[in-house]
């Protein structure tokens, strides 16, 4: 409901744009360094468990997990870190599985617990990962309480490390 939907209308959603992810997405998907997966959570739809795969090349240094958290709250944060393959490929997978309290207005010592526990974040200053994360909570974006913004912003950050590497 967090998109405006019900569960049965993300479902029916998700089946219509399979065959356009079969055809532009999935062709793409070996050659990408960063994936977002999304599957059904543990709490069913319409919460997600959501997969940042890194895939280990020279130049990108994976974000990691230094211990799996889990945060309690109405449905309860699980953030898992493992080791994997991506079409052959070496590869570090973040995992969030639920959503971050939604009664919890600032949410801020959930996203502190999550950001002190990240390695290879390149955030400018302690606290970036917390402040963009409640901002975009303010304006009600989508998935700013679930593993779809934290990896999105993540990624975000990481892109604007490799965009500033290539510029100095």
């Amino acid at each position: 409901e967090e998109r405006g939907m019900t569960p049965e209308q993300l479902k029916k959603e998700i089946e219509e744009t399979k065959q356009d992810f079969k055809n532009f997405v999935a062709p793409q998907a070996a050659h990408a360094d960063i994936v977002l997966r999304y599957l059904p959570g543990s709490k069913g739809l319409p919460y997600l468990k959501v997969e940042m795969i890194q895939v280990k090349r020279k130049g990108l240094t994976p974000v990691k997990l230094t211990k799996s958290l889990d945060i309690p709250g109405v449905t309860g944060v699980s953030l898992r870190m493992y080791e994997d393959s991506w079409f052959g490929k070496p590869a570090t997978v973040l995992e969030m599985d639920g959503a971050f309290d939604h009664s919890d207005l600032d949410y801020k010592d959930e996203l502190h617990d999550v950001e002190s526990h990240l390695t290879g974040l390149p955030t400018k200053y302690p606290g970036e990962l917390d402040d963009v994360m409640r901002s975009m909570r303010k304006y009600e974006v989508p998935g700013s309480y679930d593993g779809t913004g934290l990896f999105q912003t993540i990624i975000a950050f990481k892109l604007r490390e490799l965009y500033e590497q290539k510029n100095d």
